[in-house]
């Protein structure tokens, strides 16, 4: 799903709620953290924009590897240009982890 229309999972994640939310984020995270991700800008900012409209704790781990959504967001903001994620498009996404960072 993520390769075929990518911004379909960070779609659906906008209207999922609890364990289902933080499970599905994880598998999101754990993909766009990658490098099959390798330009899958649908994804990446789906994931972002995700972060900062529904608020989720950044203290909560998820995915495989364990670390919190803020880490990972830093690690995906880091990596904008990897995405291919155009700033006039989708924004800068430093910004977009800065202000999901301060709440």
């Amino acid at each position: 799903m993520l390769i075929d229309s990518p911004s379909t999972l960070p779609e659906v994640l906008y209207y999922s709620k609890g364990g289902c939310f933080l499970y599905y984020l994880g598998v999101l995270l754990d993909y766009l953290l990658s490098e099959e991700a390798k330009a899958n800008f649908a994804a990446a900012a789906g994931f972002m924009n995700l972060l900062t409209t529904r608020h989720p704790s950044p203290t909560f781990c998820v995915g495989t590897a364990g670390i919190t959504l803020l880490e990972g967001a830093r690690q995906i903001a880091a990596r904008q240009d990897f995405y291919e994620a155009d700033e006039d498009i989708f924004g800068r996404f430093p910004e977009l982890y800065k202000r999901y960072a301060s709440g």
